[in-house]
């Protein structure tokens, strides 16, 4: 399906001579588990694993420029708006410590769900839990758990207003207290 859709747009974009000139970057949201961990889709109350954040990205730059070149160091989608800006204009600010993709620049980067924070380095990641819980994995530099420390978890809530991830969490806990898991 988007295959298909992808193809109508760019046969469009060609139609009217605008692919050439065009910057195009496809993106995905977040990514989904398939077993991995014990879960299945993306599940609220799982922590940011690799599963969850290494999504794919494309980019079409105008002209062919870069074509076939492959980034394998990690960027975070607020490189998009760094990327889009320095297309337009090089003199453009974008958000403290983004960059353009076309800039081979290591850093930390910080994914996030409403219960976990994860902070990840060139040397390794540090997660912290809405129940305040925290791990750190391979060797995480020591900006690293001060940028985890200092963030703020998300409040993003339904329609309703509940903040998904967090009614399970405490579900769970209230199952451990009565020895039910």
């Amino acid at each position: 399906y988007l295959d298909r859709g992808l193809g109508k747009l760019f046969s469009t974009l060609r139609s009217f001579d605008w692919y050439s000139e065009a910057l195009i970057i496809l993106v995905s949201d977040h990514g989904e588990l398939f077993g991995e961990h014990g879960h299945m889709w993306h599940p609220m109350t799982v922590d940011t694993v690799e599963e969850l954040i290494n999504v794919p990205l494309a980019v079409k730059y105008p002209q062919g420029k870069r074509a076939g070149e492959v980034i394998e160091r990690r960027v975070q989608h607020a490189d998009i708006q760094a990327t889009v800006a320095s297309h337009i204009d090089e003199k453009v600010p974008t958000p403290d410590g983004t960059y353009p993709l076309s800039k081979p620049i290591e850093r930390i980067t910080i994914s996030m769900s409403n219960t976990s924070i994860r902070v990840t380095s060139p040397d390794g990641y540090a997660i912290r839990r809405r129940d305040g819980t925290e791990d750190t994995f391979g060797d995480p530099q020591s900006k690293t758990i001060k940028k985890l420390r200092d963030a703020e978890f998300p409040d993003v809530r339904t329609s309703s207003g509940v903040i998904r991830g967090i009614e399970e969490v405490d579900r769970v806990e209230q199952l451990k207290a009565l020895g039910y898991r």
